[in-house]
């Protein structure tokens, strides 16, 4: 009797019980590890995440900072995105706990440079596959939109060998005035890319 009234007191009051919830995605993440195309587990994930994200909606409208933030981290160790980050930062904001925000900003932080250096990424493959296809033209284009998300040496670099490779040595001085504006200017600055006729 007096044991489980002891308990009853010092029992957190947390509505939101991420415990339960925690051993599915556990186990969804063990068969990915092993299977990692697993139809049914990556479905699961997908559904996990979207119930912790509705909970942590939910008590966020509520004011519930508490309850929405530790939803906030369950759904961010699922899968992080920006646009989520962005509310979890907000939520901690209205938390007012000076560490979780720092920690969702810092979050945010390397999900949008993740980000660039993907979207980078896709352009700087796409060049060199147009470069192998002989388009030097398509190629350089390609080269300096991956410049302009993430100005990268290596990357101008390979941009120049591609103008000698089909010719195009006339675009290199323009090019190397244009990549010294693009790294000049920060990030919310976009520097066009060069017309390459």
């Amino acid at each position: 009797m007096f044991l489980s009234l002891f308990a009853d007191l010092y029992t957190p009051k947390i509505k939101f019980m991420p415990t339960p919830h925690a051993m599915p995605s556990c186990c969804f993440r063990e068969v990915l590890l092993k299977d990692p195309k697993s139809r049914q587990a990556l479905d699961g994930m997908i559904t996990i995440r979207q119930e912790w994200l509705a909970s942590a909606r939910i008590a966020a409208d509520k004011n519930n900072w508490q309850e929405s933030v530790l939803g906030y981290q369950l759904v961010l160790s699922v899968e992080a995105d920006e646009e989520v980050l962005e509310e979890a930062l907000e939520v901690a904001k209205g938390l007012g706990n000076p560490k979780t925000i720092r920690e969702f900003e810092r979050e945010l932080t390397l999900q949008k440079q993740k980000d660039r250096l993907a979207i980078a990424n896709q352009h700087l493959e796409r060049a060199m596959m147009l470069e192998g296809k002989r388009q030097g033209r398509a190629a350089i284009q390609e080269y300096q939109q991956s410049i302009i998300i993430l100005p990268q040496h290596k990357v101008f670099v390979q941009m120049l060998d591609c103008c000698r490779k089909f010719r195009l040595d006339s675009y290199a001085e323009q090019l190397s005035e244009w990549f010294e504006k693009v790294q000049e200017v920060g990030p919310e600055e976009e520097i066009p890319p060069l017309e390459i006729a």
